[in-house]
């Protein structure tokens, strides 16, 4: 691409510099045959320099047919330069992305006039240029060579990560969209009245001003586009006055579970987003923060301020402290007053008390679920009222949990969180493997710990972690097991975490697919492996709980004692699953308003299920914790039901150990995880 050329070294007859900036052209040519294009010694002769000139105009002629018009005035040869474009906006700052080698050395000019590039009549007559008698060194050519162009290929990489700050955003090739983002961020800031500007000097030397800083974020639209956002947020590590700050979020678990209902009662499934909703609530203290970066063009008459003038927050902003909690409070108090319960079981689910409509809330995302479409439509009206709401319509992607919907299924998955992944980490291209780990695959802690592969081994775990609570319950152990070694991980670690990008590689389309043909009652699994571990004897026990044909929750946890058979390590395990199904079966019985019925949980030892349903005291169970007979409180009370399931039929094996490939991919089927054909 023949994206920037400069042009240095040459001279008119008054000593002032004629240059060529920055010709912006489309064209793609390879690097290997640009690389000989323009390549002239250090500084151009009197005779050479006209007809370099001549040539990459003609060049530029060639590869565009209507070049942009692009004229450089300049006040002396050490002084200030503007681009002046009428056709193309190009900012001469040290932001905007470029490679120029300017001269080691240069001696004082005088003012030079102005070089117009489809005019070249007008280039004024050149003179021999003094040439230095230093003796430059064999190689590439240097930072500061008299003559330099860049020429390359720099078309749109979806691997670029996102600016980590101002600086960083002017400098990367997304640049105008980032300031158009800032604009749009600082424009609803001022609208909104979120500070009031008070003079320094009125607040005393005692005060500090909080600083501020931008954070930026592409975020992937459902219809594939790309959507810039800027936040302008507070540095919270600088406030140490603060209140109450905890704020709860929806659990994955009750997403899951409502979505999973939503298939089985054919409900509509709407999303909404809050615009800019932590700025909504006012604030209780009085909080100054600093001018925000780029307030030089963002507000020139702030910044020209003699009276250095600061901000006063009316209302919060994002990264101060209690503005998840202020916000919470603010719309939870909304939510009560037109009509909306707050579920007992998830202070984040919100029923109407004929149980016609439920309301979803993840900070500031919004689910709404209802048989009737003019009661969503109702609910959105009196919403739109109170806060600025982006009606996203149908649920297509909600905390990147992708969903897509049918006549009689739900699907939801995370292939473009998982292409993003692999993008990242190199391996788009891999070759894939069909388990996730090895059936005889023991990694154990190695003296070779490597520290250069702990940050790309944190970094894939991270990313993995993300996938394993989401939507994919085959991965939990593995990332479970390899997650032991963050600290320390060597060479055999990272090969086995990047074997699991291998398996994600291909089996990037599966999905918890939902659907409403299913039994709508909720099955529970549980099973734990007796001494897996080979480092401490620990064992691991895992359940997953089913809904509509797929999995709702799910867990993979290594056992926090060293249990002294494998009928108390399933001991322990029941009591762990209790829990939960418990709690699953409150907020069903809640959303639904049926019978209350025990929980159904099958579990495949024998000996536990009877140390559960006869009590006894012997040698063998006098030791266990008493936190673990609440299985058998709950049992006798009638909340869940031990069923007996032979090990060959116990989907929760897949959460407890490596599996061959075949009992692998047929758990993965129980796990509800599918395939969506083109059909559906």
């Amino acid at each position: 691409m023949f994206d920037e050329l400069r042009v240095l070294g040459t001279r008119d007859e008054h000593g002032g510099e004629v240059e060529i900036l920055r010709s912006c052209i489309s064209e793609d040519i390879p690097p290997e045959e640009d690389s000989d294009m323009l390549s002239p010694p250090g500084v151009l002769s009197s005779t050479q320099a006209l007809p370099a000139l001549e040539e990459v105009a003609g060049l530029v002629e060639q590869i565009a047919p209507a070049p942009p018009r692009v004229r450089v005035e300049e006040s002396g040869f050490n002084g200030t330069r503007e681009c002046i474009n009428s056709d193309l906006e190009i900012e001469l700052d040290q932001s905007t992305p470029c490679t120029v080698m300017t001269r080691d050395r240069c001696e004082e000019a005088s003012p030079a006039g102005s070089l117009s590039l489809d005019e070249p009549s007008q280039v004024p007559k050149v003179v021999n240029l003094r040439r230095s008698r230093r003796v430059t060194a064999k190689g590439p050519p240097s930072a500061h060579s008299a003559f330099y162009a860049t020429m390359g290929d720099r078309a749109a990489d979806d691997t670029e990560e996102d600016p980590i700050g101002y600086r960083d955003s002017l400098k990367c090739r997304y640049c105008r969209e980032w300031k158009t983002a800032m604009r749009e961020e600082f424009k609803s800031l001022e609208d909104n009245e979120r500070w009031s500007i008070i003079r320094r000097s009125s607040v005393g030397h005692s005060v500090h001003p909080i600083g501020c800083k931008w954070v930026f974020r592409r975020k992937m639209n459902p219809d594939g586009s790309v959507c810039f956002k800027a936040r302008l947020v507070i540095k919270s590590y600088e406030q140490h006055i603060f209140g109450e700050t905890f704020a709860p979020v929806a659990r994955l678990t009750s997403i899951r579970l409502v979505l999973a209902l939503a298939t089985l009662n054919r409900w509509e499934i709407h999303h909404l987003d809050v615009c800019t909703a932590f700025l909504n609530p006012r604030l209780e203290d009085t909080v100054y923060m600093e001018m925000p970066e780029g307030i030089e063009w963002l507000k020139p008459t702030l910044n020209s301020d003699p009276q250095n003038p600061i901000l006063r927050l009316n209302k919060a902003l994002y990264g101060l402290k209690e503005a998840p909690r202020l916000w919470y409070q603010h719309i939870d108090s909304f939510l009560g007053s037109i009509g909306l319960g707050k579920s007992d079981n998830d202070p984040n689910l919100y029923v109407t008390n004929d149980r016609s409509l439920f309301l979803v809330l993840y900070v500031d995302d919004i689910l709404l679920l209802s048989k009737s479409s003019d009661l969503i439509g109702m609910f959105k009206t009196k919403l739109a009222g109170k806060y600025k709401l982006n009606d996203l319509g149908y649920a297509c992607q909600f905390l990147g949990l992708e969903i897509t919907t049918g006549s009689d299924y739900l699907f939801l998955n995370q292939q473009r969180f998982i292409q993003t992944v692999l993008n990242r980490f190199g391996m788009a291209n891999c070759n894939s493997v069909s388990t996730p780990l090895g059936v005889k695959c023991f990694v154990s802690t190695t003296p070779e710990y490597d520290k250069g592969n702990q940050a790309e081994y944190q970094s894939i775990l991270g990313s993995l972690m993300d996938l394993a609570i989401g939507s994919r319950p085959d991965i939990s152990y593995t990332v479970g097991m390899l997650s032991k070694f963050s600290i320390n991980p060597s060479a055999v670690h990272l090969a086995a975490v990047k074997s699991l990008l291998r398996y994600i590689k291909g089996t990037m389309h599966l999905g918890l697919y939902y659907h409403s043909g299913c039994a709508p009652d909720i099955e529970g699994f549980c099973n734990s492996d007796f001494a897996w571990d080979s480092q401490d004897s620990k064992s691991t026990f895992g359940y997953v709980f089913i809904l509509a044909g797929g999995s709702i929750s799910w867990t993979s946890k290594k056992q926090s004692l060293v249990a002294l058979s494998s009928t108390e390590s399933e001991y322990i395990g029941y009591s762990e699953a209790s829990r939960e199904a418990i709690w699953l079966k409150w907020l069903y019985h809640e959303i639904t308003s049926t019978v209350y019925k025990p929980q159904r949980l099958f579990c495949d030892n024998k000996s536990g299920l009877q140390l559960v349903e006869q009590p006894r005291f012997n040698q063998r169970s006098k030791h266990i914790s008493i936190q673990y007979h609440h299985v058998r409180d709950s049992f006798q009370n009638g909340l869940i039901s031990l069923e007996y399931l032979p090990s060959v039929d116990m989907t929760a094996d897949i959460l407890t150990k490596p599996l061959t490939r075949d009992l692998h991919q047929k758990d993965v089927k129980a796990l509800g995880l599918l395939e969506l054909g083109p059909s559906e």
